[in-house]
């Protein structure tokens, strides 16, 4: 059981007359510190970040909290990488790297082998086409093969 959910017990007891606070905190072993915690509202800021981020997780899901924490210092946050990581785990905006491989195995799926020659087949490949596409390819307006050329060399 939490702190928070011991705590609304015991004052329970308090409130309705059984116990005092001392008696209360002895018996669930709860210390008389965390009985007296008032918890706070979170920060306005905060509340504004989440939605930030997960406007931003909306747009690019496929993204991680580095690269999230770049566009956000880019608008402005003052935010680190461990803040942004742990908010989209706390948000449920980031996969947990087991969760697929699990599934995978649960479902008795087996490992299909690349054939020679199919870039396609390839994950690297394909990770790296999503990206120059992403980055590259939809934010630029290319009007000839050499303007690609140059954009891209860049």
């Amino acid at each position: 059981m939490s702190p928070g959910h011991l705590r609304q017990i015991a004052a329970g007891f308090v409130n309705r007359g059984r116990r005092s606070g001392r008696q209360a905190c002895r018996h669930f072993g709860l210390h008389r510190s965390t009985f007296a915690y008032q918890p706070q509202d979170p920060a306005p800021w905060l509340a504004k970040l989440k939605a930030s981020l997960r406007r931003l997780s909306r747009a690019f899901p496929e993204w991680g909290y580095a690269k999230f924490t770049r566009l956000l210092k880019g608008e402005g946050w003052q935010v680190g990488a461990r803040l942004v990581q742990r908010l989209r785990r706390e948000l449920g905006l980031a996969i947990p790297p087991k969760k697929p491989r699990q599934w995978i195995d649960d479902a008795g799926i087996k490992t299909l082998y690349i054939d020679p020659g199919s870039s396609w087949q390839n994950g690297y490949v394909e990770s790296f086409n999503a990206r120059l596409r992403q980055e590259c390819l939809i934010r630029e307006q290319l009007w000839s093969l050499t303007e690609a050329r140059v954009v891209i060399e860049d």
